[in-house]
């Protein structure tokens, strides 16, 4: 990094480092500009006239200053992200109307999984953008196994970028947005419940409609579950019922708590006989977050106080949680201050309350999770109209019929 600090230097000096007469002008330059002194034998040993030696701390921030940074510490950090901006530019500049192998190609040339992640999310955003839905597909399909193979946070980060970008289109649902490597990428990570009733209703009526494996089929199933709740329609009975006979021990735990809550909506109550059914056993030890993430949402968005209590005797494992989980803490925050709040311990329904950060919830839920965040705060302020108001223009963003009518009200009375 110290050679590029001294490339910068000439070029912000302007001048071309050929002798004694040109360290002596760049150090009259360096004190010009930051009134610190460089002498021009430390130039002439950085810029091989001399016998090099080692420059101090001091003089790469002297030229670092003189460059238009607080630091060489600074410098580093700026130009190493200058340096990955221009990589990742000329990457996508030349993937420009090539084919989706071609394009992977050029993304396994730049360094770093993270950098090749953020380039083939760019690259998917532009196909999307010029309507090249068989590249899309085709190139969701090629690079599936090295976004697999990631950690879970980088997972996260393609799949909600390319939700969001897809939540804009208007129109039919394109058949490339059916394939199954587009839906395990994508809609398996971009749930998105404040638009069950625009494109991602749409897209899971469209996916529900084709052979999908076991795992696309039981979560869609439990999704259009979720929106016929959201949207105010009856809920379909013997979804859950036909996903259990299939055997739920194979799916991941997330999903498994998504079974357990299109269960509850379709009116099983005996939710301890029903976790050992969907899970073949009782819980047992400290459990992960994500194991009722479903069931959590489903008592938060229907105020279902009975199911939230159930789900707050389970024990969970809430410190030294990865990063992606404060979503599933946070959302465990304000079921607490659902089941304080029901219990009228309103002391420790504050406390859970200051406790929840909405910026950590992910965006699909973020809409959702602050409207019942705006509705548990107008419990425990009920004269605070200002706040009332914020919720009723919270529900109207919204729109989805099941918060209408006799949500607020009946709020915290559903049992």
């Amino acid at each position: 990094m110290i050679e590029a600090l001294k490339e910068a230097v000439l070029d912000k000096a302007g001048i071309k480092m050929q002798g004694r007469g040109d360290c002596e002008m760049l150090s009259d330059l360096i004190l010009g500009q930051t009134n610190e002194y460089i002498s021009y034998n430390t130039l002439r040993r950085m810029y091989g006239f001399a016998p090099e030696v080692k420059p101090r701390v001091k003089t790469l921030d002297v030229l670092a200053q003189f460059c238009g940074y607080a630091s060489f510490q600074q410098f580093c950090l700026q130009h190493s992200r200058y340096e990955r901006w221009h990589r990742q530019l000329d990457v996508v500049y030349r993937t420009e109307g090539k084919n989706p192998s071609q394009c992977i190609q050029h993304i396994f040339q730049v360094p770093g999984n993270l950098e090749r992640v953020e380039l083939a999310t760019q690259i998917a955003c532009t196909y999307i953008d010029a309507a090249r839905w068989v590249d899309f597909s085709e190139f969701c399909h090629e690079i599936l196994p090295f976004i697999k193979d990631q950690d879970y946070m980088a997972q996260l980060y393609f799949g909600n970028r390319i939700g969001l970008r897809l939540g804009n289109l208007d129109g039919q649902i394109s058949k490339a947005l059916l394939h199954p490597s587009v839906v395990s990428l994508v809609c398996t990570i971009h749930i998105n419940y404040p638009d069950a009733r625009g494109f991602c209703g749409h897209w899971w009526e469209r996916i529900n409609r084709i052979k999908q494996n076991a795992e696309i089929d039981c979560l869609i199933k439990c999704l259009l579950q979720t929106k016929r709740l959201l949207l105010g329609q009856p809920i379909k009975k013997g979804v859950g019922k036909q996903i259990l006979a299939n055997d739920t021990k194979h799916l991941h735990p997330i999903l498994r708590s998504r079974v357990i809550a299109t269960l509850w909506m379709e009116g099983r109550r005996d939710f301890r006989q029903l976790w050992r059914d969907v899970h073949g056993r009782q819980p047992r030890g400290l459990l992960e977050l994500n194991w009722a993430h479903e069931v959590t949402m489903l008592a938060l968005m229907t105020g279902d106080t009975t199911l939230a209590r159930y789900v707050a005797e389970l024990k969970f494992q809430s410190s030294n949680i990865p990063f992606y989980q404060l979503h599933h803490l946070h959302l465990n925050f304000l079921l607490r201050v659902l089941v304080k709040v029901s219990e009228q311990d309103l002391s420790a329904a504050y406390i859970a309350l200051r406790s929840f950060d909405l910026s950590h919830i992910r965006f699909g839920y973020r809409d959702i999770a602050e409207l019942i965040h705006l509705r548990l705060q107008t419990a425990l302020c009920p004269e605070d109209v200002g706040l009332q108001a914020v919720l009723e223009s919270k529900i109207k963003e919204i729109d989805l019929p099941y918060f209408h009518g006799s949500w607020k009200k009946d709020y915290l009375n559903h049992n």
